[in-house]
């Protein structure tokens, strides 16, 4: 009997080593080894597992190849365009765990892996290859790019490394992705300070004047994308009728992760198109203004002046109707009329010398009212917020999804059911175990539904398209 247990403890001993030995997955076991502290050589290892058996059903998992499908075969296809809000609890799997960066140190979970970090890793090591959301080459100077632009899901423009070259070895290609793929380099100016903490102080000569400055210094920090930052994934599918198989199929084609970020000029360029994201591009340039008689007027200087001067005229009186008299304001309402006194001025011949002193005894007030007001500074409105600022939603990249394929089948995602059924990402996406919006369909005019629909009405014309697709497969067998 004593024999008998002892071989069956050296056989359950012996099955997990060899298990280990098999592991040939990318994702994360349950199993780990460390050598024998009795044993001299280091050669033996002794081998822990986490849980009652050995998971290698994930790990090992080879991955399950598409049907071949001949052109000739296709009845019937439709391409869309549509968004996973990873906010929906049925897409959480994709948006946790949450991890955080400990440079230059990414710690994350021990046992399973957010989509995200699946995604840094392996762009890292070369197995994904991210496409750029637009030509690099091309500037966009007009108020609305045009969409034929951002055109990333024809993986058009991939970057990758030199050959036989990855992230840690190819220098270009990891300051690439560190500084626009993978995370942002900020610049900020900040003060130096001395050993009690306090900001170090110079002498400045202005004038003749002596004046005390602030010691500052430029430096880049460094900010990368988290899974918590990640709040979308774009795909571009294809649905088709295969009538070889007399079944309905997809295809996922690629898949972005997106970003909502405040909007910059490099993220208004790459701003997503679809989604009801509105596209935050720079507001076109102003038609030059004309006198009277229909002239341009020649002096650009003062033609920016009199464009400014409308624009701070339109805020400083919407904030005055809503009764704010914040400092922000006075300085908005003085800008104002100053640059409509330097237009007068521009003027003079058609303006009568009381309106252009009229003006100047209203820039006189507003200067003393700021100066009252800056010696006792008020909190700002709305409870000490810096105002409204505009955010958008920013594809990072595009990725081709049967590159991802071999690689996501080997790592698990959650399962709140049944800890011993997890699945793999493969699975997921190809289960359409997730909930997702179509933004855009392909149509005689190529434009998102945003662009023809707003709020309800676009999610009510994304599940008229959902329909559509589930009922044709319902048509063809309706005899």
């Amino acid at each position: 009997m004593k024999y008998f247990r002892f071989t069956c403890f050296f056989l359950i001993i012996l099955l997990a080593e060899t298990s280990v030995a098999q592991l040939t997955g990318n994702g994360p076991t349950n199993i780990s080894s460390y050598p024998d502290p009795k044993d001299p050589s280091n050669n033996r290892q002794i081998t822990v597992i986490d849980g009652v058996y050995v998971k290698t059903d994930v790990p090992q998992k080879k991955m399950v190849p598409y049907e071949f499908v001949r052109e000739s075969d296709v009845m019937w296809s439709k391409r869309v365009w549509s968004y996973i809000d990873l906010r929906e609890k049925i897409n959480h799997p994709l948006y946790y765990p949450h991890d955080f960066y400990a440079e230059p140190i990414m710690v994350t979970n021990a046992h399973r892996n957010s989509l995200w970090n699946i995604i840094t890793y392996h762009i890292k090591t070369a197995d994904f290859t991210p496409f750029l959301v637009r030509n690099s080459d091309i500037e966009i100077f007009t108020g609305e790019a045009p969409e034929s632009i951002m055109d990333g899901y024809d993986l058009r423009y991939p970057k990758y490394p030199k050959p036989g070259k990855n992230y840690s070895t190819d220098s270009e290609y990891r300051s690439y992705l560190d500084s626009w793929l993978l995370g942002t380099g900020v610049t900020k100016t900040l003060p130096r300070l001395d050993e009690d903490g306090l900001e170090l102080q110079k002498d400045t000569v202005v004038n003749g004047q002596t004046f005390q400055t602030t010691v500052t210094y430029d430096t880049t920090i460094k900010t990368v994308y988290l899974t918590q930052h990640i709040v979308r994934y774009h795909l571009k599918t294809d649905w088709f009728f295969d009538k070889e198989r007399s079944l309905l199929d997809h295809r996922i084609i690629a898949i972005a992760p997106v970003v909502y970020v405040e909007a910059t000029a490099d993220s208004s360029k790459n701003s997503a198109p679809g989604g009801g994201d509105g596209g935050a591009f720079p507001a076109a340039e102003e038609e030059p203004k004309v006198d009277e008689f229909g002239q341009p007027i020649v002096d650009k200087e003062k033609n920016k002046k009199l464009v400014e001067a409308e624009k701070n005229a339109k805020t400083a009186f919407e904030a005055s109707k809503s009764g704010k008299d914040t400092l922000a304001m006075l300085k908005l309402e003085l800008a104002w009329k100053e640059s409509e006194k330097t237009a007068a001025e521009a003027t003079a011949i058609k303006r009568k010398p009381a309106e252009i002193e009229s003006i100047q005894k209203r820039i006189d007030e507003l200067t003393n009212l700021i100066a009252d007001k800056e010696k006792k500074p008020e909190p700002p409105a709305g409870g000490g917020g810096k105002g409204p600022k505009n955010y958008v939603y920013k594809e990072l990249f595009w990725l081709y999804f049967p590159q991802m394929r071999p690689y996501l089948q080997n790592y698990y995602t959650y399962n709140d059911k049944n800890d011993a059924q997890w699945m793999s990402f493969d699975d997921l996406f190809w289960k359409t175990r997730y909930s997702q919006v179509i933004y855009k369909e392909t149509t005689n005019y190529d434009r998102k539904i945003e662009s023809v629909r707003k709020g309800v009405d676009a999610l009510m014309e994304s599940e008229r398209i959902k329909e559509e697709i589930r009922t044709f497969e319902h048509d063809v067998w309706n005899f």
